[in-house]
């Protein structure tokens, strides 16, 4: 999703207001906001606030095998620190989810890239909760202005954010592409 500009050269990006999708100015975003794509609907992801999509209370999946749930009780340990949950939790809210195994492939990025920046570099507790908070929202959206107004860091410069954001984009796209290749790697 590319950013367009307005009149004033502010950034502009797409914005459902729960009936249509029109142009804001970056700066406009909220930390409640995600970036969603509406079934059906032929046009571009759009940031809209969370408050509209009220939680699914339901199982859409029968419970995960052992692998799944080893893998889970892997995201759960990467990311505990800062976003503790149980292995149930966990476990339930990806069985909620229409595309589970979509989901946990994010969140294993997610907790790995999490992992490589905590190891590297020391960070307070309320750095480690922007930092994740910065790496899930990179995981929805590659535009680094958007995602530094949506988490709003109070921990970082917004030099260092823009950086790190920077960094988590380019982390992620380099654990896909190693994901890619070890599922395709023999046929290469």
């Amino acid at each position: 999703m590319e950013n367009e500009m307005n009149q004033k050269g502010n950034n502009m990006v797409r914005f459902y207001d729960g009936k249509t999708n029109h142009l804001i100015p970056t700066s406009e975003l909220a930390s409640d906001m995600i970036l969603i794509e509406r079934k059906g609907s032929n046009e571009e992801p759009a940031w809209a606030h969370k408050s509209l999509f009220k939680g699914n209370n339901k199982f859409l999946h029968p419970e995960f095998d052992e692998e799944t749930r080893e893998t889970i009780r892997m995201i759960q340990k990467d990311v505990a620190e800062v976003f503790y949950h149980t292995e149930k939790e966990w476990e339930d809210g990806f069985r909620r989810d229409e595309h589970p195994m979509k989901e946990i492939a994010a969140w294993v990025i997610i907790g790995e890239t999490y992992q490589d920046a905590v190891t590297h570099e020391h960070y307070t507790n309320e750095q480690k909760r922007d930092l994740l908070k910065i790496i899930i929202k990179c995981s929805m959206s590659q535009d680094a202005e958007a995602i530094y107004h949506v988490v709003a860091p109070k921990s970082f410069t917004k030099e260092l954010a823009v950086m790190l954001i920077n960094r988590s984009i380019y982390r992620r796209k380099l654990l896909i592409e190693e994901a890619r290749k070890g599922r395709h790697g023999a046929s290469e």
